[in-house]
């Protein structure tokens, strides 16, 4: 039976040579103002930024059946989250524990080897996902058929347009059943008629997996794959429980956050534009001074009454 197990899982991003000087001493000077910011950073004892804890004592368990959705801000982890699961990134601190053949659609992108045939890219992808050899040839067929490339298939990737190397990726990612099935939104590929084919696809593929781990910021998507809501909030969950009353809690608190911003903003603006004011202002001031004694040293110098009088037209 597909399960999932994480615990106390601790990820940070290093951040050594990704900075540029003056990123780097922005961050310096930055002051830890709340969570969802600068908190998150990893400083050392000089208060030099060196990383961004991306997830903070993460745990929670999925059996078999369940279907998972993740919420969250942009940044919020939810991503990382996933990459753990699927083993891209291991974590700092914890432990992932699954037990189930995973597909993860975090990136069905990766992989792919542009200078390959799509056939030999069927044959790559299937065995970087654990697939035997008779089980990818079993269903070479089917994804040659759906992705529709035909005779392009014998043709090297780098050679496809971006929609059909789309088509490849989609055909060949929803290929196999999933025990554990990692999804970071919803995904659909190629020109209308296609993208109602991958859409039909998607459905039974998400149906047939065990587990179901789902990231979105499709209400809709979310309320109609899932019954179960974990929120993360700055790397840490904030609530788990029934997938309407995480989202409910969750756009309420989102309205209160984006209202803050927008204060934000406007006080920002304010002050710029208040600081622009005064500038020109004092600028003004000291023109004003300056004009008469600029204007007597000039015709002091200048010979005869005509040109001090051109010069008192030109320079009032």
């Amino acid at each position: 039976m597909p399960r999932i197990v994480v615990e106390n899982v601790t990820l940070n991003y290093p951040l050594y040579g990704r900075l540029t000087s003056s990123q780097a001493e922005r961050l310096t000077k930055a002051p830890d103002l709340n969570q969802s910011g600068s908190q998150r950073l990893i400083r050392n004892k000089h208060g030099g930024v060196i990383g961004v804890q991306a997830l903070q004592n993460v745990s929670f368990t999925a059996e078999s059946g369940e279907r998972l959705a993740l919420v969250g801000e942009n940044g919020s982890g939810k991503t990382t989250l996933l990459q753990a699961l699927a083993q891209i990134y291991a974590p700092d601190v914890g432990k992932i524990y699954i037990n189930g053949q995973f597909t993860s659609l975090v990136n069905i992108n990766l992989g792919m080897q542009p200078e390959a045939s799509g056939h030999r890219n069927i044959t790559l992808r299937g065995l970087a996902a654990g697939r035997t050899r008779e089980e990818i040839e079993y269903k070479r067929a089917e994804i040659a058929a759906f992705s529709e490339l035909e005779e392009f298939l014998d043709l090297p990737v780098m050679t496809y347009s971006s929609g059909m190397r789309m088509r490849l990726n989609f055909a060949i990612a929803t290929a196999f059943e999933p025990e554990i099935l990692i999804l970071d939104e919803w995904l659909s590929a190629g020109d209308s008629a296609f993208r109602a084919k991958a859409t039909a696809r998607m459905k039974t593929f998400v149906g047939k997996a065990g587990i179901l781990v789902f990231a979105s910021h499709n209400r809709n998507m979310l309320l109609d794959n899932c019954q179960r809501a974990i929120w993360l909030d700055a790397g840490r969950i904030r609530e788990d429980g029934p997938v309407k009353d995480i989202l409910g809690a969750y756009d309420q608190e989102m309205v209160c956050r984006q209202a803050i911003r927008d204060e934000r903003s406007r006080n920002s603006l304010a002050a710029i534009e208040a600081k622009k004011s005064l500038l020109t202002s004092n600028h003004g001031k000291k023109m004003v001074r300056a004009s008469p004694a600029w204007r007597a040293r000039i015709g002091a110098l200048l010979p005869g009454r005509l040109l001090r009088r051109i010069m008192k037209i030109l320079i009032p």
